[in-house]
C-alpha cells in the first residue's frame, strides 16, 4: 500500500478571480479609450483589468488597506 504525504510548505500561486459591478458609463468610456490607446502604442499594462487592477492597489495603498 502506497502512503500519501502532505508537502511541508504551502506554495501560494497568485490567482486571477472574476468579479462582476458596475461602473459609471464615464468610467467605463476612460478606462476602455485608455486601454486601446496604451494597446496601440505598446505601453504596459493596457489590459482593462491590469489597469483596474493597479489602480485599485494604489488605493489601497493610499488608505493603509494592504502594505
Amino acid at each position: 500500500m502506497t502512503k500519501l504525504t502532505l508537502p511541508t510548505s504551502l506554495t501560494v500561486v497568485p490567482a486571477i478571480v472574476s468579479m462582476t459591478f458596475r461602473l459609471p458609463a464615464s468610467l467605463a468610456a476612460h478606462l476602455a479609450r485608455v486601454s486601446a490607446e496604451r494597446k496601440l502604442r505598446r505601453e504596459r499594462p493596457y489590459h482593462q483589468q491590469d489597469i483596474v487592477a493597479e489602480a485599485l492597489t494604489q488605493w489601497f495603498r493610499q488608505h493603509g488597506a494592504i502594505d
